[in-house]
């Protein structure tokens, strides 16, 4: 972020010499120390955006009969890492049909990161990414019909976290 920004010319504004009004900061950029409280507050409560990345995937899966060109517009939320974008773009890719989608994302703890719903509004397929909670996991098999997990980790080590655990 930098260190100063431009003065919005409102009454609220008082400038440098005690002036007030529209024209008491008129073209000029303000130090921190002197930018109005409201204007300091306004940024602090902003949050980064998502990254937008565009993918362009060739999807060739002669088993499946699937010749598609997928142009894709990937919504990176700032705490998400690249590894998991990139497995969740997989999955995506890896269980492609028309009505696949990726979810709201980390926003929500109630949708998996991509998924397939039928036209009724059913989840068909439950595509989770990373290392879910067995927990997670019992509620997905309940939702849908089925449950897929991707991981960019050791498949091993996410079978062993889950051994003993109730999964639907």
């Amino acid at each position: 972020a930098s260190s100063v920004a431009a003065c919005a010319a409102t009454s609220s504004c008082a400038g440098a010499a005690g002036a007030t009004g529209p024209s008491a900061h008129a073209g000029r950029v303000l130090h921190p120390r002197e930018r109005p409280i409201a204007t300091i507050a306004r940024a602090a409560a902003m949050a980064l955006g998502a990254t937008l990345h565009t993918i362009r995937i060739a999807l060739n899966d002669s088993d499946r009969g699937v010749y598609e060109t997928l142009e894709l517009r990937v919504a990176r939320h700032p705490s998400e890492s690249l590894p998991y974008m990139l497995t969740r773009t997989l999955a995506y890719c890896l269980f492609w049909e028309p009505e696949i989608a990726f979810s709201k994302g980390l926003s929500t703890n109630d949708e998996p990161a991509v998924w397939v719903r039928a036209l009724d509004g059913r989840v068909k397929l439950w595509i989770d990414v990373g290392n879910p909670a067995a927990e997670r996991l019992h509620k997905a098999s309940k939702a849908a019909g089925r449950v897929v997990v991707c991981t960019g980790q050791d498949p091993q080590a996410l079978v062993r976290s889950h051994e003993g655990q109730r999964i639907h």
